[in-house]
């Protein structure tokens, strides 16, 4: 089987890259507390998992596509399980995309065990 070095789906070329500068374009995205609670996600994992500067790029390009909040509510609830640390970023990231893409089902549960109340929920 061949060495791709680019993505069959998008033809991103990973080649020769610069991840620090690729993950810094990334960063800065992001507010000052957001950067934060993400370089403790990168930290925490990296206690239990071998990360490269690659595989922390992939990270940040993955949630780069889901809003702000998906990604700070995702981020805080795998900060809050120790037992999530060590199955790395790409379960954090996938934390963080699911939020953004069950949103009205979670607002319905919520709404539900309020009382069934419709709250406008923000």
């Amino acid at each position: 089987m061949p060495n791709i070095s680019y993505c069959p789906c998008c033809g991103y070329d990973f080649r020769n890259k610069n991840w620090q500068k690729e993950i810094n374009k990334h960063m800065e995205r992001y507010d000052q507390r957001t950067q934060q609670m993400l370089k403790r996600i990168v930290k925490s994992s990296a206690e239990y998992t071998k990360i490269f500067p690659k595989d922390v790029y992939m990270f940040l390009q993955g949630i780069s596509v889901v809003d702000k909040r998906s990604v700070v509510e995702g981020g805080r609830t795998f900060l809050r399980k120790k037992s999530y640390h060590t199955k790395g970023l790409n379960y954090c990231k996938y934390i963080m995309i699911n939020l953004e893409k069950n949103e009205d089902e979670i607002r319905e549960r919520l709404q539900k065990s309020i009382g069934g109340r419709s709250v406008e929920l923000k």
